[in-house]
């Protein structure tokens, strides 16, 4: 597993972040392995992708990307476990024995 250390943002990056967040959510385009769930959806969940995903200098140079990728990071997550869920019971079958007969 790898290891990030999440670094707190100051105040001020919190509510640029607060004042974007909305507006990124609304209108980011998102591929079909994504799904619009629950990290997706939760500030305080994206508020710690993005901690851990770059300091606050890269984030306040660009917000606007920064939120698109930590919002298209928990929509994939989001995917991936609504996928994962199901995925690989129905329709397979089960091996009985030892393959090598």
């Amino acid at each position: 597993m790898i290891k990030t250390t999440r670094i707190r943002y100051s105040e001020a990056a919190q509510k640029v972040m607060d004042i974007a967040i909305d507006h990124r959510r609304a209108t980011i385009q998102l591929p079909p392995d994504a799904v619009r769930g629950a990290r997706f959806n939760d500030d305080g969940a994206i508020l710690a992708r993005l901690e851990s995903m770059t300091n606050e200098t890269e984030f306040m140079a660009c917000p606007g990307l920064k939120i698109d990728g930590a919002l298209l990071d928990a929509a994939q997550a989001d995917g991936w476990y609504a996928t994962e869920k199901d995925y690989g019971h129905e329709g397979e079958t089960e091996i009985v024995g030892d393959e090598d007969e």
